[in-house]
C-alpha cells in the first residue's frame, strides 16, 4: 500500500510539473455561449421640494372702522424653505459573463486516460507504473 502510495504522488508531481497547473489540455466540444444576466442596483437618490409656510412676525394694527379701539392683529408672512428627502433608485444593467463548457474535451495532442487528459508519453509512463504494480488507477 505504501508503495502504491508513492507511486501515485510521484506521478501526481510529474504530471502536475508536466501540464504547468493549467487547463490548456482541455477542449470544448461545442461552441460556448456568453450568459447573459440582468442585475439590479439600488441606490439612494436625495430629492427636494419647495415649502411654503406661514410665520408669525409680530403684530400689527388691524383694519377696524372703530378708532376708539385698537385692537393689534398677528402679522404672517410666507417664508420659502427647501425639505430634503431621500428615495431609492433602481438601476438595471445587462452583464455578459463567459459561458461554461457543458461537454469537455482532450484537446489535439492529449488522450483521455483515468478520467484525465495527458500527453501520449505520459500515458505510456502510466501504464508501465500500473503493470509494475507501483500505482493503482
Amino acid at each position: 500500500m505504501m508503495k502504491s502510495a508513492l507511486g501515485l504522488f510521484v506521478c501526481l508531481a510529474y504530471v502536475a510539473l508536466a501540464l504547468g497547473q493549467d487547463s490548456s489540455h482541455w477542449c470544448c466540444g461545442s461552441p460556448i455561449k456568453p450568459v447573459e444576466k440582468l442585475i439590479s442596483n439600488q441606490k439612494p437618490r436625495e430629492v427636494s421640494r419647495s415649502v411654503s409656510e406661514l410665520v408669525k412676525e409680530g403684530e400689527e394694527k388691524c383694519n377696524e372702522d372703530d378708532e376708539w379701539w385698537e385692537p393689534w392683529c398677528p402679522k404672517y408672512v410666507t417664508k420659502y424653505r427647501l425639505k430634503f428627502a431621500y428615495r431609492m433608485d433602481t438601476e438595471y444593467q445587462m452583464v455578459v459573463s463567459p459561458g461554461v463548457c457543458q461537454d469537455p474535451i482532450c484537446c489535439e495532442g492529449f488522450v483521455l486516460f483515468a478520467k484525465q487528459c495527458m500527453r501520449p508519453k505520459d500515458v505510456e509512463m502510466y501504464k508501465k507504473l500500473i503493470e509494475r504494480g507501483l500505482i493503482d488507477v
